[in-house]
This record gives C-alpha cells, structure tokens and sequence, in this order.
C-alpha cells in the first residue's frame, strides 16, 4: 500500500499523481503541492 505523508514527498511524485488526474487549479495544485512537499516544523507559525 503507498501512502502520501504530508511535508515528506517529492514534488515529482506529486507532479505524477496530479498527472493521473483532471485537477487543473492553480490555486489547488499549489496548495496541494505546498500540503505533501513542505514539512510541518518549516511551516509551523512558530
């Protein structure tokens, strides 16, 4: 089984998964790409 880890996934294999899909928002794609490729302490408000 393949699981997504958020903050721990290389842009690439988002870039793929997007690929294999019909979302074409920009807005989403970036916040999807931000949600799996940016760790959680690097975007911690603190």
């Amino acid at each position: 089984m393949n699981l997504l880890i958020p903050g721990f996934e290389s842009p690439k294999r988002i870039e793929l998964m997007l690929s294999l899909t019909k979302i074409n928002s920009e807005n989403l794609i970036n916040a999807l790409m931000l949600h799996y490729t940016v760790t959680y302490l690097e975007s911690a408000p603190w």
